[in-house]
């Protein structure tokens, strides 16, 4: 798994580059031309952002697959309420 991940780092690292060379072309263009390299800039952010949603997801499911992935565990609002002070409050507004 680290390797899947130090690969899509490396790869991330190399997309977003490529992106930032992007930029600072669209600055060096013509006013004519801007529209064509924001454009351009644009599909590359689009593909990086794509790039990166479809790994998350591949690694969730192996995550799920292989039984890596763990439950969140958070307590609701109402368990931690019934607890000190809070708890405390809501008794006495009940019993009046």
């Amino acid at each position: 798994m680290n390797k899947d991940r130090t690969t899509f780092n490396r790869k991330v690292l190399q997309m977003s580059n490529r992106c930032d060379e992007l930029a600072t072309r669209y600055w060096q263009l013509g006013a004519s031309d801007r529209e064509q390299g924001y454009n351009l800039w644009l599909t590359e952010i689009k593909k990086v952002g794509h790039f990166i949603d479809v790994f998350n997801k591949d690694e969730q499911k192996n995550r799920i697959k292989h039984g890596y992935f763990f439950a969140n565990r958070l307590e609701s609002a109402n368990s931690n309420a019934s607890r000190g002070e809070e708890g405390e409050k809501s008794r006495k507004s009940n019993e009046k």
